[in-house]
């Protein structure tokens, strides 16, 4: 395997480490650094779902895993709930402990829910700021 340094010169396999080196010392260390933590704290959320009232969707937050897929949830609405969670988030992003989610209660058991979506931190704070989580 053959890696190159800035100057697209051939470096052998074992000076891949430098090559790491030459790939970040190309920039001021402190001034960079700085303007990039600068521009990481300010991200801000452009989309943020809303749960839908038409579809019986419900804000919760995540109180307690149960193993198994289930999770116990503590609703919008006042009500705490037992909410399943699909394959494809269990698969793509995880849900933890005071996780933000959105849960669709079931027809015929009430105290029982789908989980449908999960939202991410600067959501979560967005959700919080305009006043839908209390």
């Amino acid at each position: 395997m053959v890696k190159f340094n800035i100057n697209n010169t051939l470096l052998p396999h074992n000076n891949y480490i430098k090559f790491k080196y030459f790939a970040k010392a190309g920039r001021s260390s402190v001034e960079e650094d700085e303007k990039l933590a600068v521009m990481e704290g300010t991200e801000e959320v452009i989309r943020v779902r809303i749960p839908q009232k038409r579809n019986r969707e419900v804000l919760c937050i995540v109180e307690k895993m149960l193993g198994g897929r289930r999770v116990t949830v503590q609703c919008m609405d006042g009500t705490e709930r037992m909410a399943r969670i699909p394959g494809k988030l269990k698969r793509k992003q995880w849900v933890q402990v005071g996780d933000v989610v959105i849960v669709v209660p079931w027809d015929f058991q009430d105290e029982k829910a789908d989980l449908i979506y999960r939202y991410k931190r600067p959501q979560a704070e967005w959700l919080r700021k305009k006043g839908y989580l209390k």
